[in-house]
């Protein structure tokens, strides 16, 4: 990426630009010195490492569980259904997309 996306991570404590690196590193790790590196792919390994930084791309603090009960926005975009992983993998794709 070619810029910062603490403003796509959310205003919120836990779920931030570090909390992305550490869970990216911790999967490079895992993938490493478990010996799971002779069985993956580069491709696979790609997908591992991108998950792991995308994954709470704009979280925003709370619960699928909160989201669908009281019927926010993101609720209503998603159908109700992984509200929070559909949320952050579109916006993980946005960025890509716009940042080449």
């Amino acid at each position: 990426m070619t810029h910062h996306p603490d403003d796509s991570k959310g205003n919120n404590d836990y779920h931030n630009w570090y909390h992305a690196v550490s869970t990216m590193h911790i999967s490079f790790l895992f993938i490493i010195k478990s010996g799971a590196r002779c069985y993956l792919t580069d491709c696979e390994v790609y997908a591992l490492l991108m998950g792991a930084l995308a994954h709470d791309v704009c979280h925003t603090g709370q619960s699928n569980d909160f989201h669908v009960k009281i019927k926010t926005d993101l609720a209503m975009r998603y159908n109700d259904e992984s509200v929070l992983e559909n949320h952050s993998i579109t916006r993980a794709q946005d960025i890509w997309e716009n940042h080449k």
